[in-house]
Order: structure tokens, then C-alpha cells, then sequence
């Protein structure tokens, strides 16, 4: 059985040190150094170490460095050895023994956190290259991994925020944030619900408040689903819109087409493909286009009506009638007997 023989250990010869610090001293690199020598860079650097031209700066030499610097909200006050540190301090900072932990204000709250050295350059490594919102306080404002503003679910959007203390907070270092986020949503539907839930609450949100249960019963299937195509149209064409349920009640609905004089059939209301076949079906006209549906802008006239208004502009609309009534003459004094 063949034992497989280990490399054999670089010897640091004195005229190998006396190399490594004489190209140091011209300005080489220890990478640089470690092409012209038996060496790698590491042994490299361990030489001029113990020779006295590189220092080594503890940990509390790096975070002293650091004192004042900022990252997002978050100044650093001083830095703090595990020693030095009351209990509480000890379950929720990250620090551990022998190796200190910065003490962090925010410049909004003035509430105070404990950092790592690297989470602190990690934080200020995101802000300043990748531009992340989150300024690292969670009083001022959700970690931007869980922020929900401006997120949309069925007929829920969340339009605010507010941080909640834990009330059964425990310290831990797997839990050192005393604090959770809550957020308020609002109901689209009714545009009046408005609760505040939490991030688990927000997954079990339900598709509306209630509302469309109870405005069927109050307004009835087909006025409600008239509504709603009507305000999705204004939405999608981002047009104004300040209608109710109750303006598209029966009882505002008119016997006769104001336009053409017909009767309007109530029982084609919110079915697009009834009223497209029946010109007597009533329809929501916008009397000029670009102001919307806004309750001064709009009327209800027939499907026939609102076919003929659709295209053209009331000079148009003038001429056309005028040339219809004059072949409508002409075609009757022809039809007539001499």
C-alpha cells in the first residue's frame, strides 16, 4: 500500500528574509514579492510581520477607526467591549468575547442599537452601491426586505406603516430587535375599510372587507357590477372619477333616452353583451371625454345614443343629420307618385 507523501515544507532561508524586506522596502507588494521567492503571498506577509514592517491592528484599533462615521441613519457614538457591557446588552449586540461591538444613534430617533464592525460596513456597503432604502434603524422605517408600501393584494393596498414594540419581547442574539412592523391597508373596493395588520395578518387578509357582500345587498348584482366595469375603465384610461353606487341606481335611471327619445330597458344593466345587443340598454356617456367620469360630465342615455356620439364632434354630428334629412326627402319624393 502506497502512503501518499506530503510536500515538503518551504524553509525560510535568512537571504529569503533579507529578499522579502529589501523589495518590500522598494515598494513591492507581498503578492508582488511572492513571484520572485519560494513564498506565497501569505508567508510573504507573516515574514514582514515578524520582521516589524507590517502591523497588525487589533479589533479595537479597527473599530476605533470608525468612530463618528455614518451608515444610512446610523452614526456610530463608541466602541464597546463585550466586557464593558450590561446584560441585556450582552444577549442582543452581536458582540462576543474578546472582540468589541460599535454602539449606533439614529440621527432620526436618537434610539441606539449594537453593531458588528461588519454588519456596519455591510449596511453602508448596500446604501452607498446598490442605493437600498433601509437606513438600518427599524423605528424610522421596515428593512427593505420587508417592505410592503405600495404592495397590492385583491382588493387590498397597504398605504401606511408604524413600528409596534414587542410586548413579549425576549432577548436573544436570534432576537435582538424589540420591535415589529405593522401596516395599514385599505379596502379598494369600498375605499373606506381601513385596518392595521402585521405581516402575517397582511397573508390572511380575506379578497375584500365585507363590502361587496353587503353593496349587492344594498344596491343590487347588476348596478354593482356596472360600477365597477365603469370605475374599471377610469382606471385603466387614468381618467378622474368620483361616482357612487347611487348614481347608477334604478331610480336615477330615466324612462327615456334624453337623446333619441326610446325607452330604456333597465334589465340590461352591467351585461356588455346584452346592451350591445339592444340599442335600448342603458349606457354612462361622458359628455366631454377628457374630464372623466365625474358626476357633472356624465348621463345616461341609450346604447344607440352613445353608438352615434362616440366618433365625431357636434358640427360633424350637424352635418350628418342634415345630409340624413335630405336624403331622406330626396328618397320620398322619388318613392312618391307623379
Amino acid at each position: 500500500m502506497e502512503v501518499a507523501q506530503s510536500m515538503p515544507k518551504k524553509v525560510r532561508t535568512p537571504e529569503m528574509v533579507m529578499e522579502i524586506c529589501r523589495r518590500y522596502k522598494d515598494g513591492e507588494t507581498p503578492r508582488q514579492i511572492a513571484q520572485h521567492v519560494e513564498l506565497g503571498a501569505q508567508g510573504v506577509y507573516h515574514v514582514l510581520v515578524d520582521k516589524g514592517l507590517i502591523r497588525v491592528s487589533t479589533s479595537q484599533e479597527k473599530a476605533d477607526r470608525i468612530l463618528g462615521e455614518t451608515a444610512g441613519n446610523l452614526r456610530v457614538l463608541k466602541c464597546v467591549r463585550f466586557e464593558d457591557m450590561d446584560e441585556v446588552a450582552r444577549l442582543t449586540s452581536p458582540a462576543s468575547r474578546g472582540k468589541p461591538c460599535l454602539l449606533t444613534e439614529c440621527v432620526k430617533c436618537q434610539r441606539k442599537r449594537y453593531l458588528s464592525r461588519n454588519t456596519f460596513y455591510s449596511l453602508r456597503n448596500r446604501i452607498r452601491n446598490r442605493g437600498n432604502p433601509f437606513g438600518g434603524c427599524y423605528w424610522c422605517e421596515p428593512a427593505g426586505t420587508k417592505d410592503m408600501r405600495g404592495e397590492h393584494k385583491d382588493s387590498w393596498s397597504v398605504i401606511g406603516w408604524r413600528p409596534v414594540d414587542k410586548v413579549d419581547w425576549q432577548p436573544s442574539p436570534k432576537n435582538f430587535v424589540p420591535v415589529r412592523n405593522e401596516w395599514l391597508v385599505k379596502c379598494t373596493a369600498c375605499n373606506q375599510t381601513e385596518r392595521w395588520v402585521d405581516f402575517y395578518g397582511w397573508q390572511c387578509l380575506r379578497m375584500t372587507c365585507g363590502c361587496i357582500r353587503n353593496a349587492t345587498d344594498i344596491y343590487g348584482k347588476k348596478t354593482l357590477e356596472w360600477y365597477r366595469n365603469i370605475k374599471f375603465r377610469a382606471n385603466r384610461d387614468n381618467l378622474p372619477f368620483d361616482l357612487e353606487p347611487e348614481d347608477l341606481m334604478p331610480d336615477k335611471i330615466p324612462e327615456f333616452c334624453p337623446v333619441l327619445g326610446i325607452r330604456l330597458e333597465l334589465t340590461e344593466i352591467g351585461s356588455a353583451e346584452q346592451r350591445m345587443a339592444n340599442d335600448n340598454a342603458p349606457t354612462l356617456d361622458k359628455f366631454i371625454p377628457e374630464l372623466g367620469y365625474v358626476k357633472t360630465n356624465v348621463h345616461i342615455i341609450s346604447w344607440r345614443a352613445n353608438k352615434l356620439k362616440s366618433d365625431g364632434t357636434p358640427d360633424e354630428w350637424r352635418k350628418v343629420a342634415e345630409w340624413c334629412q335630405k336624403e331622406d326627402v330626396k328618397r320620398r319624393m322619388r318613392s312618391s307618385p307623379s
